[in-house]
């Protein structure tokens, strides 16, 4: 749904699988295409797409125990081919979260992302808590984007102990309009991760 605006520049990617070891990955992103840019659309479409090509190299780079360089060559590889092949006419956020559970450990969990697109972390009984730290710095405006200027790609990385019912990616639109409550809601009633 695009609201409000003349075009949707949002786009999005879930992956699940299972590992040769019995584990269970999903990996869940957003990314919006920077408002006013020509290629904005373009921009967020090619970084989904480039996350979801990536996924197996990003898994690998975690289980060698390096996360946050697994994160950052993503981005920057994202970045780069956004910059040669929209040459400055388009810019995305981008915000992607990797979990892993195995039966008798606690849940894994990756979260990175640059600009102002979020994801939260659903837990039983409700409770929502942001994973993503913000580049906005004022209204609508980011202080760096895919495709425009990367200075930092924030990851945070840790164990998920007392459950997880789910995440939940969206873009900055989404956010300021629904109430957290209805995250947590909309879990709750749907009866697939897909609804």
């Amino acid at each position: 749904d695009r609201g409000t605006r003349g075009e949707n520049e949002d786009a999005g990617v879930l992956v699940m699988g299972r590992l040769s070891n019995g584990a269970v990955v999903a990996v869940i992103g957003v990314a919006d295409g920077v408002g006013g840019m020509e290629l904005g659309s373009a921009a967020s479409g090619r970084a989904v797409t480039m996350v979801r090509e990536g996924v197996a190299s990003l898994i690998q780079t975690i289980y060698g125990g390096r996360t946050e360089v697994g994160f950052k060559v993503l981005f920057e590889e994202i970045h780069g081919a956004i910059v040669k092949e929209l040459g400055g006419r388009g810019g995305t956020t981008l915000s992607v979260a990797v979990a892993v559970a195995a039966e008798g450990y606690p849940m894994w969990l990756g979260v990175a992302n640059v600009g102002d697109s979020a994801v939260y972390l659903i837990r039983p009984g409700g409770g929502v808590e942001v994973l993503t730290q913000s580049d906005r710095v004022e209204g609508n405006v980011i202080s760096q984007a895919l495709g425009v200027r990367l200075s930092e790609v924030h990851v945070r990385v840790r164990q998920i102990s007392g459950g997880c019912v789910g995440l939940v990616a969206m873009s900055d639109g989404v956010d300021e309009v629904l109430d957290k409550v209805f995250y947590a809601c909309l879990l709750y009633t749907s009866p697939s991760p897909r609804d």
